[in-house]
């Protein structure tokens, strides 16, 4: 199975379109999220694709979001690091080492520009993140943990470069959205738009108020997010239901559950 890995940039992106929900690439959602990625390719984001050849023809299988640390979308303090945002393989295309090419990526370009390192998150099963072990087996090391299954690793090249770290004001944050369903988003993921869909219509079945809060910028992100994956949260009466943007039936069962 033969494959290589090209850059997505604004001359390529109307060819190779993006990774998730390639086929809805006229849908709202992925046009927020094309718009948020050119914008961000001027901040230094990289965003590379994963093609492999089935059955005679290219298809994207992976992918990997990065971005300087100053600029990151995750809710981690990381200036000087290269901060990994998204790193995806999926189907056949797992376990044949195409994570570890697609991490180098990242690796390659935080040596070109001198950084302290590269960083990411890890989770186990259930925090919609990679694991630890494509990081670990990469040469990466835990410098920091949020419970209950988040952790920061960092593939470092100055062994005195400070460590980055969570943020420490999720708890703060959270207090500040009283009653009803309040949604913290962004555009940098597009399953989000269809996401806030439905919750409207579960606040609206519901008779619950329903407030909106779009996070326009990386520091919008670090100032009002109430959880380290940073660009999406559900608050139902000052508690974090969920921060996945992807996972519907689990994101409304657990507001049923919360009422």
């Amino acid at each position: 199975m033969s494959a290589k890995i090209i850059e997505v940039n604004e001359e390529n992106l109307d060819k190779y379109g993006l990774f998730c929900r390639k086929s809805y690439m006229r849908e709202e959602g992925n046009k927020q999220k094309v718009d948020w990625l050119k914008n961000q390719i001027k901040a230094g984001l990289r965003y590379h694709q994963l093609l492999v050849h089935e059955r005679g023809k290219l298809n994207s299988r992976g992918f990997i979001e990065y971005i300087p640390g100053e600029f990151t979308w995750r809710g981690i303090s990381a200036k000087g690091w290269m901060s990994i945002i998204c790193l995806w393989v999926t189907g056949k295309a797992k376990e044949q080492g195409h994570g570890s090419g697609l991490l180098n990526k990242a690796i390659e370009d935080a040596h070109e520009k001198n950084m302290y390192g590269v960083v990411a998150m890890a989770a186990d099963k259930q925090g919609w993140l990679p694991s630890p072990d494509i990081y670990e087996k990469n040469g990466f090391e835990r410098v920091d943990e949020y419970e209950p299954y988040f952790s920061l690793y960092v593939k470092r090249f100055d062994k005195d470069a400070p460590n980055p770290k969570f943020n420490q004001n999720f708890n703060e944050n959270l207090k500040e959205y009283g009653e009803g369903i309040t949604i913290l988003y962004t555009h940098q993921c597009p399953h989000i738009k269809n996401m806030i869909d439905e919750i409207k219509e579960f606040a609206d079945k519901n008779n619950l108020l329903l407030s909106l809060k779009l996070l326009e910028s990386a520091e919008d992100v670090q100032k009002y997010a109430v959880h380290p994956y940073g660009v999406f949260s559900v608050i139902l009466n000052e508690k974090l239901i969920t921060y996945k943007p992807g996972m519907r039936k689990e994101t409304l069962g657990r507001l049923k559950e919360n009422l």
